[in-house]
C-alpha cells in the first residue's frame, strides 16, 4: 500500500520472509476449527480490496506490479524508484483459479513489484454491474512516461470506472481529482501534507457509492459524475488519519476504520460513525494499522490490521497483521495471528472470513521461498 502520505511507505525490497500457500478452494463452513487459517490462492499481485459478489463468488482488486516504464531519477513519495505499467487487474477467484476479468490497469511499483498503487477495492452496483475505483489521482502521474502511459495515467488514476456487461471500462467520476482540489482548498486542514489524494476504499449499495479517500481524508459522495466530499477525518495527535476501509453498520450508519500514519504506537487507530449531515462521531478505539473493516449478519465488527506493530511496511517491519473481531458487547477476539501478514480487505461468505495476505507482494517472488500475494479464509 504504497502511498503519498507520511504515514505510507513502499516496501523497499523484497521481504525474506517465505510463507507457504497452496492454491486450495476455500474450506466449506463447519470443517475447520474457528479461527482455522486457510489459503485460498496465492500468486496475486499486489492483492487488495475484497467483494463477494452476487453470483455468491469471491472477486479480489489486484493493484498490479508496476512496470518496466521507469524512467531515469523518477521517484516515489519516500524517496524510492518507481516505474509504471499496467498490470494491475479486476479478478475473480473460483475453483482454485484467478480468472482476470479486467486487465491493462494503471499500476506503479517498486521495480521489485512490491508496494504498488492502481486499482483498490471494486463493488456491484444497480443491475449488478461492478465499479472498479482506481488510487491516487493525475498528479500522480510520473513525469517521464512514455506518451501512452502517461496517456493511461492520466485516464485511469483516481477515476471511478463502471463496467458494462461486457466487461468494457468507461469513466463514471474523477473522484481522485476532485478530492485533490478539494484538500487545495482546505489546506490549512493538513498543512504539511495537502494538496493530496488517494481513493482507497468504497461502499456500493444500489445507486449509492461512498468513497474514503486516504489520501485526502475525507468521506465523498459519487452521485454519477459529482463528487462530493461529506465528511473529513481530523488528524490524531500524532501523525496522520489515513482512513482506509468503511461499511454498513447494522444501525444503518456509516463505519469508518483508519491506518493512522507513521510515529503511532500501536492501539492507535480508531473506528468512526458517521450519519448524514453530522460530523463523525468516534465509535471504537484501540486498533492497529487498519486497513479493512466490516460486519457479519451477526452484527460483530472487524478489523483487519495491516500491522500489529508499529507502522513500519518496510525491510525492517515486522509483517504481522491480525484481524480483530468485536462483539456487539464490545468483547475483542484477535485472529489470525502468525498467520496474516500485511493483510488487507474485507468480505464475508458462509462462516468464513476473507482477507488479502501479503498484500504488498507482487504475483511472483523476485527469489525462491519469497511470499506472494494471497487470499486467505478465517474459519469463523
Amino acid at each position: 500500500m504504497a502511498l503519498r502520505r507520511h504515514g505510507r511507505q513502499v516496501l523497499l525490497a523484497v521481504l525474506a520472509a517465505a510463507v507457504t500457500a497452496t492454491p486450495l478452494l476455500a474450506a466449506p463452513a463447519g470443517a475447520a476449527a474457528p479461527g482455522a487459517v486457510t489459503t485460498v490462492m496465492s500468486g496475486l499481485d499486489n492483492p487488495r480490496g475484497l467483494a463477494i459478489g452476487s453470483d455468491g463468488r469471491l472477486y479480489v482488486a489486484e493493484a498490479g506490479h508496476g512496470g518496466s516504464d521507469c524512467p531515469a531519477g523518477a521517484k516515489g513519495p519516500e524517496g524510492q524508484p518507481v516505474c509504471f505499467g499496467t498490470t494491475g487487474a479486476f479478478t475473480r477467484v473460483t475453483g482454485g483459479l484467478a480468472i482476470r476479468l479486467v486487465r491493462g490497469l494503471a499500476s506503479i511499483a517498486g521495480p521489485d513489484g512490491s508496494g504498488a498503487e492502481g486499482l483498490s477495492a471494486m463493488g456491484q452496483g444497480a443491475g449488478g454491474l461492478w465499479q472498479l475505483l482506481m488510487g491516487l489521482s493525475t498528479h500522480a502521474t510520473i513525469p517521464g512516461l512514455t506518451a501512452a502511459d502517461t496517456q493511461t495515467s492520466n485516464n485511469q488514476l483516481g477515476r471511478l470506472l463502471s463496467l458494462s456487461d461486457t466487461g468494457t471500462a468507461t469513466i463514471r467520476a474523477d473522484v481522485g481529482d476532485a478530492d485533490y482540489d478539494w484538500s487545495a482548498s482546505h489546506q490549512s486542514y493538513v498543512p504539511q501534507q495537502f494538496p493530496d489524494a488517494n481513493p482507497f476504499a468504497m461502499l456500493i449499495e444500489g445507486s449509492r457509492t461512498d468513497v474514503i479517500d486516504s489520501g485526502t481524508n475525507v468521506l465523498s459522495y459519487v452521485d454519477g459524475s459529482a463528487v462530493t466530499q461529506r465528511a473529513f477525518f481530523h488528524n490524531p495527535a500524532v501523525g496522520d488519519s489515513v482512513p482506509t476501509c468503511i461499511a454498513r453498520g447494522p444501525d444503518k450508519a456509516l463505519y469508518v476504520g483508519e491506518l493512522t500514519g507513521g510515529g503511532n504506537k500501536p492501539g492507535s487507530a480508531r473506528v468512526w460513525r458517521v450519519v448524514p449531515n453530522h460530523s463523525p462521531i468516534l465509535w471504537r478505539s484501540g486498533f492497529t494499522n487498519m486497513t479493512g473493516c466490516g460486519f457479519d449478519t451477526n452484527g460483530n465488527f472487524y478489523a483487519v490490521e495491516l500491522q500489529t506493530t508499529a507502522f513500519n511496511p518496510g525491510p525492517q517491519g515486522d509483517p504481522r497483521g491480525a484481524v480483530i473481531k468485536v462483539a456487539a458487547n464490545g468483547t475483542r477476539t484477535r485472529l489470525g495471528y502468525g498467520k496474516l501478514f500485511y493483510p488487507q480487505g474485507f468480505a464475508v461468505r458462509d462462516g468464513g472470513l476473507y482477507v488479502s495476505n501479503w498484500s504488498l507482494m507482487p504475483g511472483k517472488a523476485a527469489k525462491s521461498g519469497q511470499p506472494t500475494g494471497q487470499i486467505v479464509r478465517i474459519q469463523l
